[in-house]
């Protein structure tokens, strides 16, 4: 069973990440992962309420 809690975290880590990068395409980059992390936490959360 994949961890809602496992995608949230690791969103959590990209966005450190790019609160600490200079680099303004490598920050951008560790934000979409962000984004991708949240919204794979989302669909599974979505899966589990439906059944």
């Amino acid at each position: 069973m994949l961890d809602v809690e496992y995608y949230r975290d690791e969103a959590k880590k990209y966005r450190k990440l790019a609160d600490r990068v200079a680099d303004e395409e490598v920050k951008k980059e560790l934000e979409e992962l962000a984004a991708v992390c949240e919204r794979v936490a989302a669909r599974i959360e979505d899966r589990m309420s439906a059944g």
